[in-house]
């Protein structure tokens, strides 16, 4: 059972970095390329917004999977 925790918890943590990683490289964008991009497929930047808003409960959830796996 712990193993399946740490799973989880692994994997909620890897989606937190890489949503965050996601969101800095669209903060960075200077030459507002992709503002095109979400002209043309508002769903995505639905995701975006999305992620940027929970990214936090997802950390949260995988630090607690991890840390109850390891006990």
């Amino acid at each position: 059972m712990s193993d399946f925790f740490l799973v989880i918890g692994v994997l909620l943590l890897v989606f937190c970095f890489i949503s965050i990683y996601v969101w800095l490289e669209i903060f960075r964008d200077p030459k507002k390329e992709l503002e095109d991009f979400y002209i043309e497929n508002p769903s995505m930047k639905k995701i975006v917004v999305f992620l940027r808003e929970k990214w936090t409960i997802f950390f949260l959830t995988g630090i607690f999977f991890v840390l109850v796996s390891l006990l």
